[in-house]
């Protein structure tokens, strides 16, 4: 009796667990992601934005984010650099992911060098304001449409108006092996 009472309870641990890896397979979104996206000519006139963000995706539907968007895109050092927050409710279904934000936190973190032409040039610090209050804005339900899923590497389309932007998920143990062996380099300049 003894020995049915046990293997009955393992038999329903392994089932329990089971299904849980099910909804890990049905849904490749659950869990951490390291994202970068390039958005070539997000403010027009070819001006690109660079987005690197941790994104953590929950089974109960929660998102959080945390990451960093440069401007403009450089081969060097880009002038603005903001940090960004953000949390609020996110689902997957038929390929595409909706993110839902409820709360986004966007702090300047610009270069010193830049910190000191914002102080000097009126104009430019004009500039830098409205780009503070861009990506401090909530921009509602942003959609992406999953093209490509290796599992542990996800591409994405985001499309925003008549230009399409290309999103690139990993997970961060992926990441890390790729750094390590010399396929992503940290400082492409070097």
């Amino acid at each position: 009796m003894q020995k049915f009472l046990i293997t009955s309870l393992t038999i329903l641990i392994l089932a329990g667990c089971s299904q849980g890896l099910k909804t890990s397979d049905e849904n490749p979104m659950i869990g951490n992601w390291i994202c970068t996206t390039n958005y070539y000519n997000f403010l027009g006139n070819g001006i690109g934005v660079r987005t690197e963000d941790i994104i953590q995706y929950e089974k109960d539907g929660l998102y959080h984010t945390n990451g960093v968007i440069s401007l403009p895109i450089t081969a060097g050092k880009p002038m603005f650099v903001y940090h960004q927050e953000s949390f609020g409710k996110w689902e997957f279904r038929d390929h595409e992911l909706k993110l839902t934000p409820a709360n986004v936190e966007t702090v300047a973190a610009h270069s010193a060098e830049t910190a000191k032409k914002l102080k000097k040039d009126r104009k430019l610090n004009q500039i830098e304001k409205a780009l503070s209050n861009q990506f401090t804005s909530n921009v509602g339900t942003m959609t992406f449409k999953i093209i490509k899923n290796e599992g542990d590497v996800i591409i994405q389309e985001q499309k925003l108006g008549k230009d399409s932007y290309f999103p690139i998920c990993m997970k961060p143990e992926t990441l890390q092996k790729k750094i390590k062996s010399g396929e992503i380099k940290l400082n492409p300049n070097r």
